[in-house]
């Protein structure tokens, strides 16, 4: 199965001179979590509301966020992929670089997003048996209380 079952193409996107205060607001309206930085229609970076919270500050109740361009705290190199992408593939991307999206690239031009919210979407449309299959993990539950004693 390939990106392009899952990726989203309307995407809201920001440009270099956006500022952070905006960029949060469109953010908090649309409630997502990445923003695609974007120069004539090339990923440039990803601005994501953890990396405008972590230099924002709250007053009064209030996140006040400091009115700098987005260019200052996007992540940058970004991690793509493109349509033709393997879900496994993309999935294994984000494990890896501990991404929660990747932007959808086709000959050098941002066309979409794939977030982790989209892949878990997507198997939730796939029989069961299929995913159990195919799970490339094994997960055993361990007490932090044991963790800390064995350290």
């Amino acid at each position: 199965m390939q990106v392009k079952s899952a990726m989203t193409i309307k995407v809201i996107t920001a440009d270099r001179e956006q500022l952070l205060p905006e960029a949060f607001s469109v953010l908090q309206e649309y409630r997502f979590h990445h923003l695609p930085v974007v120069d004539d229609k090339k990923i440039i970076g990803i601005v994501s509301d953890r990396d405008i919270l972590r230099i924002s500050s709250f007053e009064g109740g209030q996140v006040v966020v400091p009115s700098v361009p987005v260019t200052e705290v996007m992540s940058t190199p970004v991690v793509t992929c493109t349509p033709v992408t393997t879900i496994a593939r993309a999935s294994k991307l984000m494990t890896e670089n501990r991404i929660h999206c990747l932007p959808i690239i086709q000959f050098e031009h941002f066309i979409g997003l794939v977030t982790s919210t989209d892949i878990l979407l997507l198997l939730t449309t796939l029989d069961p048996s299929f995913v159990r299959q195919r799970l490339p993990f094994q997960y055993e539950i361990q007490n932090i209380h044991r963790l800390s004693a064995s350290v």
